[in-house]
Formats: C-alpha cells, structure tokens, sequence
C-alpha cells in the first residue's frame, strides 16, 4: 500500500490531490494482474525442497515472506512445498509492504525467534532492505532475475543453491545461530 501510495503520488509530482485509497486499490489490482501474468507456468522446483527439508530436520524454523499476495503464493508454490514453513507472510496481510520492515519483524515474531538471529534469503533489493531494516543478523542474496550490482546490501551474495547451501551451513555453524 504505501509503495503504491508513492508510485501514484510521483505521477503528479507530489503536488497532486492526496491519493485516494480508490487509486492505491486500483494501482493494486494492476499490479496483480501483471504479476499473474508473468508468473503463469512458474512453479518452484528443486534443489528448494531438499534444502528445505535439511534446515527442519535440523529443527530450523522456516517462515516465507514475499510481496506477493496469498493467492499468488498458493498458486506458485507446490502444496507440499508451502507446508514446510512454520509461518508465511505475504504482502497483502501487512500493512507496510518491503521496503518497511513489517513483514520480517511479523515472521520473527510469530517464530518467536529474534531478528539478529535469523537469516534472510533475498533476492531483491527492497527486500534486503526490509530485512536490514527489521535487525535481521544475516542476509544472504541470491541472484536470480537480478545480478549482483542490484544486491550489495547484503551480507553475501550466492549465485548458485550449491553456494547458497554452503553460506547456510557456514551461517549455522556460528555461535548466533546454535542448534
């Protein structure tokens, strides 16, 4: 809501009536039908699952935060791939989507887990915004639409799910992080 508030406020210069929860709504729904349409056919595949799986049975606690709306993830994300997080938080149950750090403080506060020791895995700049914002104690981007350039506010950047794998085992194996 508020990153559509802005983007309709830019269109007349700031100087412009207020926005009107109509417009934001509008801008919205736009938004969601260009993301449905781009994402038609995108489907999660492996290595997630496996890797997944690795960080429960180490007893790891997993929560999902995107932008996209619950309806979205439902659709992209495998049923028994959404069924392994502990917690997911989509941008339409917060009030403040990413860059504010609502949604990661959210998830850490229903994994009833601290933010400084939590990892992030981002692949977009407002994210790892949203995450450095929130005191989350790791960000690990990994490169997947965007290249690195995009990414510098992370703690590491992987490109790769056999690199992302290491930086997890590496992340986990510091006192922050005991099992």
């Amino acid at each position: 809501m508020s990153t559509a508030r802005r983007l309709l406020g830019r269109g007349t210069g700031g100087q412009g009536k207020p926005t009107s929860a109509q417009s934001v709504r509008r801008l919205l729904r736009e938004k969601e039908t260009r993301f449905t349409t781009l994402a038609k056919g995108t489907r999660v595949h492996a290595p997630w699952p496996g890797l997944l799986r690795t960080l429960l049975r180490r007893k790891i606690p997993l929560a999902l935060v995107t932008g996209t709306s619950r309806a979205e993830v439902q659709r992209v994300v495998p049923r028994p791939i959404l069924a392994l997080f502990d917690v997911v938080i989509t941008g339409d149950a917060v009030r403040h989507g990413k860059p504010h750090p609502e949604s990661y403080r959210t998830a850490c506060r229903r994994l009833r887990v601290p933010a400084c020791r939590t990892v992030v895995i981002e692949n977009a700049p407002y994210g790892i915004r949203s995450a450095r914002l929130a005191r989350i104690g790791w960000i690990v981007a990994l490169t997947s639409s965007l290249p690195s350039a995009y990414l510098h506010e992370a703690d590491a950047i992987v490109h790769s799910s056999r690199q992302l794998r290491i930086a997890l085992y590496q992340a986990l194996a510091q006192p922050l992080f005991p099992r």
